[in-house]
C-alpha cells in the first residue's frame, strides 16, 4: 500500500515536473523567436545566425538545436511567428482597429528589413502560395458572405488592398528621416489607412461575433 502511494506521489511529481519543463520550453522557444526577429529587424536577415540569436536571447547555442534543426528552420519559424502576429488583423471577432494598422505601419519604423523581405518574397513568388494572402482572402470572402463588405467590392481585391499597406507604409514612413518623425508618420498613416478601408471597403459599424463565436466559426470551416 505504501508503495502504491509512493508511486502515485512520484507520478504526480513527475507530471508536474514535465508540465514545468514544457512551459519552460515554450518560454525559451518564444524568447529565441523574439531574439531572431529583433536581429532581423535591426540588422537584416543575413545577421540572423544560430550563434547571434542564442547570444541575444541569453541562451546557449546548444539550446538552439533543441528547437530548430538549422538556420533555415529558424528563419522559417520566425516568418511563421510574424505571420501569426499579422494574421491578428484578420480576426473575425472585431473590426480592424487603428492599433492593428499601427502595428503594421510601425514595423516599417522598427523593422524595415522585415517589411522589405516580406515584400520581396511576395513579389518574387506566386501570390497564390503566400500564406498571409491566403488568410486575408479567406477572411474577406467570409466578410463578403456575411454582407459586411460593401456589395460592389470584390473580396479578393479587398484582401490584396489590405496587404498593400506594407508597400504603402514603407513609402509613407520613408518620406521622413528623423526617427520620431517616422514614428509620427506611421501613426498618421495608420489612421489614414483605417479611414480608407472604412469609407470605401468595409462597413465599420457592424456587430461582430464574439471571440467564442469566431473560434466556433473557424472550427466549422475546417471540418
Amino acid at each position: 500500500m505504501k508503495v502504491r502511494v509512493a508511486t502515485g506521489a512520484m507520478l504526480t511529481t513527475e507530471t508536474e515536473l514535465q508540465r514545468r519543463q514544457r512551459a519552460n520550453g515554450r518560454d525559451t522557444y518564444a524568447a529565441l523567436l523574439d531574439a531572431a526577429l529583433a536581429i532581423w529587424s535591426e540588422e537584416g536577415i543575413n545577421r540572423v545566425t544560430m550563434q547571434a540569436v542564442a547570444e541575444r536571447a541569453g541562451r546557449t547555442r546548444g539550446i538552439m538545436y533543441h528547437h530548430f534543426r538549422d538556420r533555415d528552420d529558424l528563419i522559417a519559424e520566425v516568418q511563421i511567428h510574424l505571420r501569426d502576429r499579422l494574421a491578428h488583423v484578420f480576426d473575425f471577432a472585431k473590426t480592424p482597429s487603428r492599433n492593428d494598422y499601427l502595428m503594421v505601419a510601425g514595423l516599417m519604423v522598427d523593422s524595415p528589413e522585415l517589411v522589405r523581405s516580406f515584400l520581396s518574397r511576395l513579389l518574387a513568388g506566386d501570390a497564390r502560395e503566400d500564406s498571409l494572402l491566403a488568410i486575408a482572402r479567406s477572411h474577406y470572402r467570409e466578410v463578403k458572405a456575411r454582407n459586411w463588405l460593401r456589395p460592389d467590392i470584390d473580396a479578393d481585391h479587398a484582401a490584396v488592398i489590405s496587404l498593400s499597406m506594407w508597400l504603402a507604409s514603407m513609402m509613407a514612413v520613408d518620406l521622413k528621416q528623423n526617427l520620431n518623425d517616422r514614428r509620427a508618420e506611421a501613426s498618421r498613416f495608420a489612421e489614414t489607412f483605417q479611414r480608407v478601408m472604412e469609407s470605401s471597403i468595409i462597413y465599420p459599424e457592424i456587430e461582430r461575433p464574439t471571440a467564442g463565436e469566431s473560434a466556433s466559426l473557424s472550427r466549422s470551416k475546417n471540418r
